[in-house]
């Protein structure tokens, strides 16, 4: 049974979890296979735009909002000498609370 409170949500196992529209969850579900998929690099917001389908604006907004729920976690990184022109570049990574969420998520559906 879940109790909801805003955008935070009580589990059956007394864990404290945000509340996600149904667009916020498959895109966090897809962002983790890609994760997974590419090797557990952290990913830049045109690379997940591209592999889902979406313009690279949605990707960020999209990203940015799951990053102010504390599922995401951003930074800018530099690419090495001889990568390209050097400019920095945003890339995000999941947080252990998005990996536990959809787990308690899809557990939920086999209740």
């Amino acid at each position: 049974m879940f109790f909801w409170s805003s955008l935070l949500y009580v589990s059956r196992h007394g864990a404290i979890h945000v509340k996600l529209t149904g667009r916020q969850q498959a895109f966090l579900s897809e962002f983790l296979d890609i994760y997974w998929e590419l090797g557990q690099n952290p990913l830049r917001y045109a690379q997940v735009a591209e592999r889902l389908g979406v313009s690279e604006i949605t990707a960020y907004d999209m990203l940015k909002v799951l990053e102010k729920l504390g599922l995401v976690t951003s930074e800018y990184v530099v690419p090495s000498k001889g990568s390209g022109a050097g400019r920095s570049m945003i890339v995000f990574s999941p947080t252990p609370e998005a990996h536990a969420l959809l787990d308690e998520l899809s557990d939920g559906l086999d209740d």
